[in-house]
């Protein structure tokens, strides 16, 4: 593990560190992620755990390139100062929490290449900063949300493969 510092807040950088699973990984360390890819590539087993909504400062939760299973924790939508999502290249499975328009700071969102079925839930018309959202190579259903049409700063839309 790394260990620096930024503006008086100290980050831990986990990239390409073998845990044995999410929840030990949680057990040793509570962060403030404040940049991209800092578990990125960790060889993490199990499921994101339902506490993960007791971390309220995270800004950002980047768990991409993992071995995840399981859903999407609807606890994750409680984290209001999250500004990016990255959970792309894991094993991922059911929606979309309903909840995702709670994250109005939410810059970008990246789920691509898991198998996340269902809609795209109307909610998520209200996060204003939006500005990426790679949701390709999934299993989602429907047609987009109008609510969507609120985004005015989407850049990235990726959704092929569905």
């Amino acid at each position: 593990m790394t260990f620096f510092y930024d503006d008086d807040e100290c980050v831990v950088s986990c990239t390409h560190h073998i845990f044995t699973d999410v929840l030990s990984f949680f057990g040793v360390c509570v962060i403030i992620i404040a940049a991209d890819d800092l578990l990125d590539k960790n060889g993490l087993d199990g499921s994101l755990p339902a506490e993960i909504s007791t971390f309220t400062a995270l800004e950002g939760f980047v768990f991409s390139n993992n071995n995840l299973v399981g859903s999407i924790p609807k606890g994750i939508t409680e984290l209001v100062k999250l500004e990016h999502i990255n959970l792309a290249n894991n094993e991922l499975k059911g929606s979309l929490p309903e909840g995702i328009g709670n994250l109005v700071n939410l810059v970008s969102i990246r789920f691509e290449s898991n198998q996340i079925s269902g809609r795209i839930p109307e909610s998520i018309g209200t996060c204003v900063e939006l500005e990426s959202i790679r949701g390709e190579s999934n299993e989602l259903t429907g047609s987009l949300p109008k609510s969507m049409m609120n985004l005015k700063s989407i850049s990235t839309l990726h959704l092929q493969n569905n």
